[in-house]
């Protein structure tokens, strides 16, 4: 055993993956053979630990309480979507084709592929969906959104004074043509629209915004687009060249 790698765990801080791991200063020799503190055993072993030590007093008695107690009927009212913002305008989609919600990440340009709408491929848990700049597909974009466009390529070089979460949120969906990550601006959650209060489109959007919608939802002071995934699917494939 060598140096940092090799001391013992007594000498090591109890959350030494936040201290010299990689939420700390990634001073950690063992890096160099587990790459990320969760292969390392001493993280594994503190994992174990959290699992198996005892749970507080009250603590089973309070959820088994919880769990008896009958369910809020006006949960399941309503059509669950995902809440979100690309530039000034509000849109929500069915939560059941959002396969996650997540900070940006590098995005690697397609050689003669990639466009001023089609940014690129990023990974996302192993797959890369095709990421599109949903601000640019809705023509309805402004300098921040730009701004902010233009630091994403510096996530390619790591650049360390970047800060992801920053930077707007990636809306993963996979859709009947594939997996697409839509970059927008902010995702807010989910929530649940009733059938009644869903209009039809009015003529006075944007027509790129109207494009994607099957509807629209007063939402107190806000207009949020209820967006169709199969005309979304359309849309996105005709920025493919």
């Amino acid at each position: 055993m060598n140096s940092t790698s090799s001391a013992n765990k007594s000498q090591l801080p109890d959350n030494c993956w936040n201290a010299i791991g990689v939420f700390g200063d990634r001073s950690c020799e063992k890096l160099q053979a587990h790459l990320h503190c969760r292969n390392c055993p001493i993280y594994q072993n503190a994992g174990w630990k959290l699992l198996d030590h005892a749970s507080p007093p009250g603590y089973l008695e309070e959820w088994a309480d919880r769990l008896t107690q009958p369910q809020d009927a006006d949960l399941n009212q309503g059509i669950p979507v995902i809440l979100f913002r690309i530039s000034d305008e509000w849109l929500a989609i069915a939560v059941h084709p959002v396969s996650e919600v997540t900070t940006p990440r590098a995005i690697h340009t397609i050689p003669h592929r990639s466009n001023q709408v089609l940014l690129g491929l990023t990974n996302v848990r192993g797959e890369l969906p095709l990421c599109i700049a949903m601000h640019r597909l809705l023509q309805t974009g402004d300098e921040q959104n730009e701004r902010s466009l233009q630091q994403i390529t510096g996530l390619i070089n790591d650049e360390g004074n970047l800060d992801p979460s920053r930077l707007g949120r990636l809306l993963v969906v996979r859709l009947s043509n594939g997996l697409w990550a839509l970059w927008v601006d902010e995702v807010v959650g989910v929530m649940r629209l009733d059938q009644q209060y869903i209009n039809s489109v009015p003529s006075t959007l944007k027509r790129k915004t109207q494009s994607l919608l099957q509807g629209v939802y007063q939402m107190n002071d806000k207009s949020v687009g209820l967006i169709d995934e199969d005309k979304l699917a359309q849309q996105l494939v005709k920025v493919l060249p």
